[in-house]
């Protein structure tokens, strides 16, 4: 995710980078180790930062999302992405021939969790198959490496919890078809508010007209049996909206606050769907998310514990298999 930063730049071109470390970044590298230092600096950083309201950051990736990463010209850009996905092939194909010149075997790993992480009933997440991601797999294929996808187990591990807490709570929804696609579709929001007191009531803020135009506390959802609510009082918040097909949609979640301010924000994230174009449904119910928790993840760009620990049993499944690593083991006496 930062290799394509299109930053204006690419990194192999900034002075420095290779082999020469200059004496100011010497003297940076000290300053670093300094305890006064940082705490001075942190304090700077505290004054001087200014969030971008969650207005503003709704706005802002509902418009990314109209330029989606196939649409980038990677090829006349690469002057001003870090680092290109033709250096990202080169550099990784360096460090495979580097570890097998010196008798490693190397093991591929992706990282990224908001790329092709799968879809959920049928609503794909907006992430699509990211060039890096492709790049990774053509060199899996040609230099027989094995790769390990982490989006692909988090994105797993999640569907199994959304469908674990429906079937918990008894909200499994009854799928009925037609048969073409409709022009448009209800789609329910539905939000579990879990261990939250809830005073009032829960709101769904997000870029769709049908979500009140990113204003908080604004749009409200209902526990009372209407509105798409499966059951009275059961703790689970549901609002029903109609969407045309091929829409993405942006969200978040605020709990009892005061109407047009940012109050009762559950998580610092924006939760997201596409409709698919695709679908021959009426009625869609979303999958059943919780309040101020984002199903394994730490934060917008990290896995949680649990996820880390999936991806290194992966990691280790993959090194028991290798041929190299079994004869290592075969070799060692044990009493």
């Amino acid at each position: 995710m930062n290799d394509s930063s299109i930053a204006g730049y690419r990194d192999k071109d900034i002075p420095g980078s290779r082999e020469d470390i200059s004496f100011v970044k010497k003297v940076g590298n000290f300053l670093d180790k300094s305890e006064a230092f940082n705490l001075l600096r942190y304090v700077a950083l505290t004054l001087k930062y200014s969030p971008e309201s969650i207005t503003r950051q709704l706005k802002t990736i509902a418009k990314s999302a109209d330029t989606p990463e196939k649409a980038i010209d990677y090829k006349n850009l690469e002057p001003w992405i870090r680092v290109s996905p033709t250096d990202y092939e080169k550099n990784t194909l360096q460090m495979i021939d580097m570890a097998k010149k010196n008798n490693i075997n190397p093991l591929l790993l992706y990282n990224q969790l908001s790329s092709d992480a799968g879809e959920v009933a049928g609503i794909g997440y907006l992430g699509i198959m990211s060039p890096y991601r492709k790049v990774l797999d053509d060199i899996s294929g040609a230099r027989d490496v094995p790769l390990v996808d982490s989006s692909v187990l988090i994105s797993k591990a999640r569907r199994i919890m959304e469908e674990r807490l429906e079937a918990e709570l008894g909200l499994r929804p009854i799928r009925v078809y037609r048969g073409n696609a409709p022009e448009e579709a209800e789609v329910i929001f539905r939000v579990y508010q879990g261990t939250h007191s809830v005073s009032k009531r829960i709101y769904i803020a997000g870029t769709h007209p049908a979500l009140g135009n990113s204003e908080p506390n604004k749009i409200e959802m209902y526990d009372d049996g209407t509105h798409g609510d499966q059951r009275e009082g059961d703790k689970v918040w549901s609002y029903a909206a109609t969407f045309s097909p091929a829409t993405n949609i942006f969200y978040v979640y605020t709990n009892s606050g005061e109407e047009g301010k940012w109050e009762g924000l559950d998580v610092p994230y924006i939760r997201s769907f596409r409709m698919d174009s695709e679908r021959d449904e009426n009625k869609i119910y979303l999958p059943i998310e919780t309040f101020g928790k984002v199903y394994m993840q730490a934060d917008s760009w990290h896995t949680n514990a649990r996820g880390y620990e999936l991806i290194a049993n992966a990691l280790l499944e993959k090194i028991k298999h290798d041929e190299k690593f079994k004869r290592y083991i075969a070799s060692f006496t044990f009493e």
